[in-house]
């Protein structure tokens, strides 16, 4: 070969063509595509109408920036579904960060539940049998250090990946500086390095007692957290039992306390801020499960309830802010909401006084 055939053959593929050339190897280069519009995500998402070697399928193609995410996604799908959940059927996947999916449709549970989430509890059942069910399958016993191989699996029918990490303090705390960074930059303020340092030293002290339930030293086990356990990436299907509700959009699961999962579904920030409903899904979640003791979710659910909200204040506002996705920023008045009924809770008054420091709602409502 001379050296400028060897140069030809050695030329990096743009990335439109490698996709080109995966969608052809799968004999899908020809379907009809429907891309997909995304707030969140780097991700692309294209419907593809199925013909041929499809069935007339629909299949979902995948291009994701980051092939170690998509290398996730698939494995944590593999583990998911077998547990039993209903989650989108893995067609292919190449190293680049391409995956052809099962299409599982675009009926959430959200545009169900967001004009009147009490007003459908069949629906809400279906969404607590799915995650107890989720808890109890995968759940682990006996304290794990961060840095050992994944745990072995009471199910041996399931099979863990490898790329599953484990939920610790400081994770939450690095959450939490999302929310310094952006969330306070969003009304208008910023922090000093001193404010910065005793801003995190206030969170890491509502935070720390959270460290007994973390996977390194959990007495009573923890289990797989989806992380975003919510009513957009739940799917309302035409089926029975756990299989009329698809999970998707799990990639980020990792191992910890069983509290999160719940927080993420029932203090959902897409939904109306209800505080007597979620105080009654709450407790009888906490009574329809068995695996955990209430102990468990008395020390855990109000510290992570907190923590959740504003993470995803932050994270809504360096969306808009950063990425100039704006759409977003109509659910900061809601989140803030659960941010108001997080700081209740007794063990959160130094956060309380933090945040009446920065003159927060103030300053939010001015905008």
């Amino acid at each position: 070969m001379g050296r400028h055939g060897m140069t030809n053959s050695l030329r990096s593929l743009s990335r439109e063509e490698e996709r080109h050339a995966f969608l052809n190897k799968h004999g899908a280069g020809q379907l009809p595509q429907e891309p997909l519009l995304q707030d969140c995500s780097d991700r692309v998402y294209i419907r593809l109408q199925g013909h041929g070697m499809w069935n007339n399928e629909q299949v979902m193609f995948v291009d994701d920036p980051d092939p170690d995410n998509a290398k996730r996604f698939a494995d944590i799908a593999h583990y998911l579904a077998s547990l039993g959940l209903r989650v989108p059927h893995i067609y292919a996947a190449s190293e680049h960060g391409f995956l052809l999916i099962e299409d599982l449709g675009e009926t959430r549970f959200r545009d169900v539940l967001k004009d009147d989430p009490s007003a459908h509890d069949d629906l809400w059942e279906t969404l607590f049998d799915t995650l107890i069910h989720l808890q109890k399958a995968s759940h682990q016993t006996g304290a794990s250090p961060a840095s050992a191989a994944p745990p072995t699996l009471a199910h041996h029918h399931a099979s863990a990946p490898p790329s599953l990490e484990r939920m610790t303090v400081e994770t939450l705390l690095e959450e939490v500086d999302i929310f310094l960074e952006w969330g306070l930059s969003y009304i208008g303020r910023s922090l000093s390095a001193p404010e910065r340092h005793e801003a995190r030293r206030v969170w890491e002290m509502f935070l720390t007692p959270l460290a007994d339930h973390m996977p390194c030293q959990a007495t009573e086990g923890y289990v797989c957290v989806h992380k975003d356990f919510h009513s957009e990436n739940l799917l309302i299907l035409d089926a029975e039992g756990l299989q009329g509700c698809g999970v998707i959009d799990f990639q980020d699961a990792l191992w910890g306390p069983p509290a999160y999962d719940l927080v993420s579904l029932i203090e959902d920030v897409r939904l109306p801020f209800d505080g007597p409903r979620i105080t009654q899904q709450k407790a009888h979640f906490i009574h329809k499960q068995s695996l955990f003791t209430n102990h468990e979710w008395e020390a855990t659910y109000d510290r992570l309830s907190l923590q959740r909200a504003v993470k995803i204040f932050g994270v809504f506002c360096r969306l808009a802010l950063r990425d100039g996705k704006l759409k977003k920023v109509d659910y900061l008045a809601n989140t803030f909401l659960f941010i108001e009924q997080g700081l209740k809770h007794p063990a959160a008054h130094d956060v309380r006084d933090w945040f009446l420091s920065l003159d927060f709602k103030r300053r939010l409502e001015s905008f």
